[in-house]
């Protein structure tokens, strides 16, 4: 079994899966979609949620790497699916906190969506060991990893994270 099934497979068993859920909600796409990211279609996210569109995020691992390397920055790797409740949480709550935006604005960050269980899906989890999402990854301009976290990610452990990698570099 693929990472990304298992992955999906331990989050339904878990009760952290919404993907069973009928209809697919239309407005998922745009949970996660921000500024040059996903979805082009007008936003019906609710205007705290529309705030992190300041963000911009990378989508191609390889081309965030360079990035890193070339600007000697670090960089915060996000880990997604659109069938994860708190990934959703994640998009909606933390990533527009503007406590978090300030912080993150030196970072290269790359979001990498594994909603589906495709072999892309398979090399973005396997490329950073991943088994399970979120995951939020903070690597130095080199690609070593400084800071992982996988469970109860919040805006509070975000901060703590990126604060605790400032000098590890």
């Amino acid at each position: 079994m693929n990472s990304a099934r298992r992955i999906a497979l331990t989050a339904a068993l878990l009760g952290g899966c919404d993907a069973h859920k009928q209809p697919r909600d239309p407005t998922l796409a745009e949970d996660i979609a921000w500024k040059g990211v996903g979805a082009s279609a007008p936003s019906t996210q609710p205007p705290s949620a529309r705030e992190a569109l300041s963000l911009d995020w990378e989508t191609v691992s390889e081309t965030a790497r360079a990035r890193a390397r070339n600007e000697k920055r670090r960089m915060l790797v996000w880990i997604h699916a659109d069938w994860s409740v708190a990934s959703k949480k994640l998009a909606r709550d933390v990533w527009s906190d503007p406590n978090v935006e300030r912080m993150l604005a030196p970072l290269v960050r790359l979001q990498l969506d594994v909603s589906d269980s495709s072999a892309d899906s398979e090399g973005k989890t396997a490329e950073f060991a991943v088994d399970s999402v979120p995951a939020v990854l903070i690597l130095d301009e080199t690609g070593r990893e400084l800071s992982r976290l996988t469970a109860g990610i919040d805006a509070a452990k975000i901060l703590a994270a990126v604060r605790s990698t400032e000098h590890r570099r």
